[in-house]
């Protein structure tokens, strides 16, 4: 996940920045564990923290690494936990556990809420949304499909179709 952060910095950006909390984690450490309520968004300025989800008693890797990592083809890191269920406190999806020792910034549910009753911020997170949308539509071409209408019809194979449906059509009529 990116931090969607118009730029330059408005003084809606600045307000919620004071607004959080700096939180040192260590090695081994939980941050958050998988169905707690997800309280708090964490963006992660300094260290590694990892993603598991428990299904069936087995853990299974969510997403590769957060914090200090090689950017993505689109030249983005991932420093945001659970900025999308923080809204309506959902449970959290995945446990995440610090790789390494390191810092993060909180944002309680809450204060988020308070800012976007604002709507000079409200407006400016549409915006940065819409930003967002654009730049993974322009960058990724599996987002850029055909409409419905205007794609070609591909060759059936009647005979292959012919002979499919005469033996369903036996089978079925055994049945009976």
């Amino acid at each position: 996940m990116v931090v969607l952060v118009p730029h330059p910095l408005t003084d809606c950006v600045k307000q919620l920045a004071q607004d959080m909390s700096k939180e040192e984690f260590n090695k081994g450490q939980t941050i958050l564990e998988q169905g707690w309520p997800q309280s708090r968004a964490f963006f992660i300025a300094d260290g590694q923290i990892r993603r598991e989800r428990v299904v069936n008693d087995q853990s299974h890797q969510v997403v590769d690494m957060f914090g200090n990592t090689e950017p993505d083809k689109f030249g983005n890191r991932k420093i945001a936990i659970g900025a999308l269920h923080v809204l309506h406190e959902e449970p959290a999806f995945a446990n995440a556990k610090a790789m390494s020792s390191g810092y993060m910034y909180s944002l309680p549910a809450t204060v988020l809420k308070k800012h976007l009753e604002s709507p000079q911020f409200s407006t400016e997170v549409v915006q940065s949304l819409a930003v967002e949308v654009r730049r993974q539509a322009n960058q990724v071409r599996w987002l850029m499909r055909t409409p419905l209408l205007e794609q070609r019809p591909k060759k059936t194979n009647v005979i292959a179709v012919t002979i499919a449906a005469s033996i369903e059509s036996f089978y079925r009529s055994g049945l009976k």
